[in-house]
């Protein structure tokens, strides 16, 4: 069962150290590449959609496969979310990652999982970040659970067309 992160982003951005001074636009990319990057969800089932308040203007988020960025236009984030939460077939597999009181309540009586910014953030600061430029895949460094499994069905699949071939042949 695959689970799907909503997180308020302007909640959490207020809350990472040092991003206050730069403009909302360097610290909403922030915010996209330390998932990306990190992977907090886990497994590559999960899906992370973060809200923004608003719209996005000209900003144009970082490609991720990952991360998914809303911006709830005329609505709130808070009512997008709850909102989104409520119209789940399964609301047991969301997770909300707020500090925000009114959606805690609203979405955990609906249901859904809810995580609160220090615990999300602790989360991604405890996970490995790449070492330098040499990548993920220098031996003796760890790598997220999520490279690992997509590193692995890689491996699966052209170890099976080559043992295949070899059948074959």
């Amino acid at each position: 069962m695959s689970l799907q992160y909503l997180l308020d982003g302007y909640n959490i951005l207020h809350q990472i150290p040092g991003l206050e001074q730069k403009p909302i636009e360097d610290q909403r990319d922030h915010l996209v590449r330390l998932i990306a990057v990190k992977q907090p969800q886990g497994s590559l089932k999960n899906n992370v959609t973060i809200v923004f308040d608003g719209r996005p203007g000209r900003y144009a988020p970082p490609a991720s496969s990952t991360v998914k960025i809303v911006f709830s236009q005329d609505r709130s984030a808070d009512e997008l979310i709850k909102a989104a939460v409520n119209a789940a077939a399964s609301k047991k597999t969301y997770v909300v990652v707020t500090d925000d009181k009114d959606i805690r309540l609203t979405v955990r009586a609906q249901g859904a999982q809810v995580v609160s910014v220090g615990a999300f953030l602790d989360k991604l600061s405890t996970l490995q970040e790449p070492q330098g430029q040499q990548g993920p895949y220098e031996a003796g460094k760890p790598i997220s659970h999520t490279l690992e499994h997509a590193i692995n069905k890689e491996l699966i699949e052209v170890w099976l067309k080559k043992k295949d071939k070899i059948d074959k042949g």
